[in-house]
C-alpha cells in the first residue's frame, strides 16, 4: 500500500511540475515565447496557392529601413517581425483569434479585408524618429490598450508594394513583440475570392457612383456650352 502511494505521489509531482500549455494564435504563444530569428514565408507547395505572387521570391534582400520607392518588389522576409500567408490570416480570421489587422495603404477609397483598421500614413518612408512614427505609436497604444506583445498584422496592396512593410518595421522599432507581415495583401486576398469587408465594399461603391454621377454632370455642361457657343457662330 505505501508502495502505491509513493508511486501515485511521484506521478502526481511529475504532472503537476509540467508548465501549462500556452494558449498560441498566429504562430505565437501568449507566454512571450518567440523564434530565434524571423520565419520566412513558405515556399509554394503542391496543396498551397500562390496567390498574387505573395510567396514569389524577387530576390531582394530583407531590409532594416524604411523605402521610399514603395511601388517596387519587396523580400520574402522582414526583421524583427514575422511573414504570414492568405491561408495563415484566413484561419486565423476564421478561428476568431484576437488581433489587430491594419490597412497600410495610403489610399481612403478600397475596399479593406474583414476587420482591419485603415491607418493610412502607417507605412510612410521617413524615420523612426519622425512625426509619422509617433502618431503611430500613438494609434497603435490606443488599439492595443498598451500591450506591446499583442499581435499585430499590417497589410496593403500586395508583394510589390513596401507600406506595409515599412509599417511592419514601425511597429517593431516601437518595441512591439508580436509584429506579422501580410506580404500578399488586398491583391492576394481578392485573388483566393475570400470576403472583404461588405461595410467598406458599400462605401467604395456609393463613392464610385457619386463619382459617376459628376462625371455625367459634366459632361453635361459640356455639351450646353457646345451648343452654346456653336449658337452664337451661326
Amino acid at each position: 500500500m505505501r508502495a502505491a502511494l509513493l508511486i501515485f505521489g511521484l506521478a502526481f509531482s511529475l504532472f503537476a511540475s509540467q508548465p501549462a500549455a500556452a494558449a498560441c494564435y498566429l504562430g505565437e504563444c501568449d507566454n512571450g515565447s518567440q523564434p530565434a530569428a524571423p520565419a520566412p514565408a513558405p515556399r509554394p507547395q503542391a496543396s498551397q496557392q500562390n496567390y498574387a505572387n505573395e510567396l514569389t521570391d524577387f530576390g531582394v534582400p530583407p531590409q532594416n529601413l524604411l523605402q521610399s520607392n514603395v511601388g517596387t518588389q519587396t523580400p520574402t522576409r522582414i526583421p524583427g517581425a514575422r511573414v504570414i500567408t492568405t491561408s495563415q490570416l484566413a484561419n486565423a480570421l476564421q478561428q476568431g483569434q484576437q488581433f489587430l489587422l491594419v490597412d497600410a495603404w495610403d489610399d481612403a477609397q478600397h475596399a479593406m479585408l474583414p476587420g482591419a483598421v485603415r491607418i493610412t500614413y502607417a507605412g510612410r518612408p521617413g524615420s523612426f524618429n519622425d512625426n509619422t512614427q509617433r502618431a503611430l505609436r500613438q494609434e497603435l497604444n490606443r488599439l492595443t490598450a498598451g500591450a506591446s506583445n499583442y499581435p499585430i498584422v499590417f497589410y496593403r496592396a500586395g508583394a510589390v508594394c513596401w507600406e506595409s512593410y515599412n509599417a511592419a518595421l514601425r511597429a517593431v522599432a516601437m518595441g512591439f513583440s508580436q509584429v506579422y507581415w501580410y506580404r500578399g495583401g488586398y491583391l492576394a486576398w481578392q485573388a483566393a475570392g475570400l470576403a472583404q469587408d461588405a461595410s467598406d465594399a458599400d462605401g467604395q461603391q456609393q463613392s464610385d457612383e457619386q463619382l459617376r454621377q459628376v462625371n455625367e454632370q459634366m459632361r453635361q455642361v459640356e455639351e450646353q456650352l457646345r451648343q452654346f457657343q456653336q449658337s452664337f457662330e451661326k
